[in-house]
């Protein structure tokens, strides 16, 4: 096939095509993580923390079936790296050492942690529900689950 104005352009254009694209499971991995983050710390109704273990799930699952979070391919694809190997590289700067190098284990351990404090926060809730343990309105601590009458 002969190359036409559409073909040169093109080929000037696919290398900031694929960082773009790359860019864009970055920025939607950083999304992710920072409204799970939102939703985590600030939100408590139980029923919201339940979803967000079940999406943590998911995503631990999917990491068990292609060994690597599913962004993380994306990312690594288009741009060579990925928010892990970022992360890897700035505990490294600080003096947090991995023994080992594999991602895998690196981001289901994150995951673990993750829904081990997010189950640990549900049980809370629904412990000082069951207690009746109620705080003072001006605090505004848990206002989704105690009313103060």
């Amino acid at each position: 096939m002969e190359e036409n104005i559409i073909h040169k352009c093109m080929n000037r254009v696919r290398p900031y095509l694929k960082k773009l694209c790359g860019a864009w499971y970055m920025y939607l991995h950083l999304c992710l993580a920072a409204f799970s983050t939102i939703i985590f710390l600030f939100d408590n109704n139980v029923y919201h923390l339940i979803l967000l273990l079940n999406i943590i799930f998911l995503d631990s699952l999917s990491c068990i079936i292609l060994s690597d979070c599913p962004l993380n391919i994306l990312e690594e694809k288009y741009t060579n790296t990925s928010m892990l190997i970022e992360r890897m590289k700035c505990y490294n700067n600080f003096g947090i050492m991995y023994k080992c190098d594999h991602i895998f284990e690196c981001t289901m351990e994150l995951l673990i942690n993750v829904a081990t404090l997010l189950s640990i926060k549900i049980v809370m809730l629904i412990a000082m529900q069951i207690f009746g343990v109620n705080f003072h309105p001006s605090t505004m601590i848990y206002p989704t689950i105690f009313q103060v009458v």
